[in-house]
């Protein structure tokens, strides 16, 4: 790897497209830090910190905007609208007779529907600020007492759309460019730095959950199971990823007066990609089921006996987690 690395250095085209790609994501990086206006960092710290207790599913949010939602900067909402946005223009093409038309247009059809994305991109973005500035405006629906928008009413508001607007319009057209210019695969490279950004505050948090017996830790030997079925997963899903079916091919040749049958290559083992994603979509519950978990039983699920709720709520999902990774190793290799 390190030797190919080096190769791709020294070719000109290449050197010059992982410069551009590396001083985007430096952008990208230092927008990350410049926060929306009006509005108390450190009353917006304290109400995270007391929702991210009660709702996982905001940190999942925050993961993939790379720390950006909860610090409420000019990306709080990151490449997600972006995506959302995809996604629906994805669904429509089955169902809309034009749209099906433009997308077996080729490379034309295509450009529009991107232009159709764009489009719905910046509505989803305007809509979804309006709604985070009302959430801003009233925190005491959340239980929250201090107030966290430094000067509120309509100003407020329209500058909240139009900052995270165009920052996630800006966040995209950087996608586009790291696409065009660059080394490809914009949307997974922004996404990606993201994640890797709030890493090191995350493994933290995780080792402080798993050590600490308040919140129902594991203690040093439950850690060390837990990173060795990590190990055992990321080789098992790098080996089921790479796999083959070594599946005899015959078919006809296309040259030649006398018929015949020949053999082709191997094909690949897809369909470990497609259990691979069956997996993680029944694994999801480890998202969903402590949210609806308001006070566990003492007992297996919750050591803590009837401390508090947002403890045993950690407790439950971290033994979830467990649970999940013993999952996915069964299912992963249900093929094999």
């Amino acid at each position: 790897m390190i030797q190919a690395l080096r190769n791709a250095w020294r070719m000109p085209e290449l050197r010059q497209k992982i410069l551009f790609t590396a001083w985007i994501l430096v952008v990208y990086r230092l927008g990350s830090h410049i926060l929306v206006p009006g509005i108390d960092a450190e009353a917006l710290s304290e109400l995270w910190e007391q929702l991210s207790g009660a709702l996982g599913a905001l940190k999942v949010v925050d993961v993939f905007s790379g720390a950006n939602f909860s610090q409420m900067t000019i990306f709080a909402l990151g490449i997600q609208p972006y995506i959302s946005a995809s996604i629906i223009l994805q669904l429509l093409t089955v169902v809309v007779p034009q749209l099906e038309q433009l997308a077996k247009e080729g490379p034309t059809g295509r450009r529009k529907i991107n232009q159709y994305t764009r489009y719905g991109t910046i509505g989803l973005t305007a809509f979804q600020s309006i709604a985070i500035s009302a959430a801003l405006m009233n925190p005491q629906t959340f239980g929250f007492d201090r107030p966290i928008v430094v000067h509120g009413g309509i100003g407020f508001y329209f500058t909240t759309m139009l900052t995270l607007t165009a920052g996630t319009t800006f966040v995209m057209w950087l996608g586009e460019q790291i696409e065009e210019r660059g080394i490809g695969q914009g949307i997974s490279l922004i996404i990606y730095v993201g994640i890797v950004a709030g890493l090191p505050s995350g493994v933290l948090e995780v080792i402080r959950y798993l050590t600490n017996p308040d919140v129902g830790g594991f203690g040093l030997i439950g850690v060390v199971a837990i990173v060795a079925a990590t190990i055992v997963i990321i080789i098992g899903t790098i080996f089921i990823t790479l796999a083959e079916r070594r599946i005899p091919i015959q078919y006809l040749p296309t040259t030649g007066r006398t018929p015949g049958l020949r053999r082709s290559d191997p094909i690949p083992a897809v369909e470990g990609e497609l259990r691979r994603r069956d997996a993680d979509h029944l694994c999801d519950h480890d998202h969903a089921v402590p949210n609806g978990v308001h006070q566990p039983a003492a007992g297996i699920w919750s050591p803590a006996g009837d401390g508090d709720a947002v403890q045993s709520r950690a407790s439950v999902l971290l033994r979830l987690r467990a649970a999940d990774h013993l999952l996915h190793v069964l299912l992963y290799g249900g093929y094999h």
